[in-house]
């Protein structure tokens, strides 16, 4: 949602929700087979959702991340070609006539300008 992919992000987000509702409902549903003792039989629905909801949660965040790394290289080329902005290093000796204070040799420098 911060590269302005709104939907996208909440997509994600709602998958997030999703999951997280498939693992507390498989939670619950264990923790009330478990208390009356029936685990072989109740409780299979909540060893089903159990993992379910880990795994599915783990996917769904896994992926947001990898998505919003390619969002994020799509965007910033987008912008370049739109402001013909790039990464421009220029690396310049400088040499001065008059004497450096601390010595009586001229000075001689390097300066770099950067532009993004």
């Amino acid at each position: 949602m911060t590269s302005g992919e709104v939907r996208r992000g909440l997509a994600f987000l709602g998958g997030e929700i999703g999951f997280t509702v498939i693992f507390a409902a498989g939670i619950v549903n264990f923790a009330e087979a478990f208390s009356k003792s029936d685990v072989a039989g109740g409780g299979s629905i909540g060893m089903v959702l159990l993992p379910i909801g880990v795994i599915g949660a783990f996917v769904t965040d896994i992926w947001s991340v990898v998505d919003a790394i390619h969002v994020a290289k799509v965007n910033n080329l987008a912008f370049r070609d739109r402001y013909k902005t790039s990464l421009n290093l220029q690396i310049q000796p400088y040499f001065s006539s008059a004497n450096s204070y601390l010595t009586n040799k001229p000075a001689a420098e390097i300066s770099f300008m950067i532009n993004f």
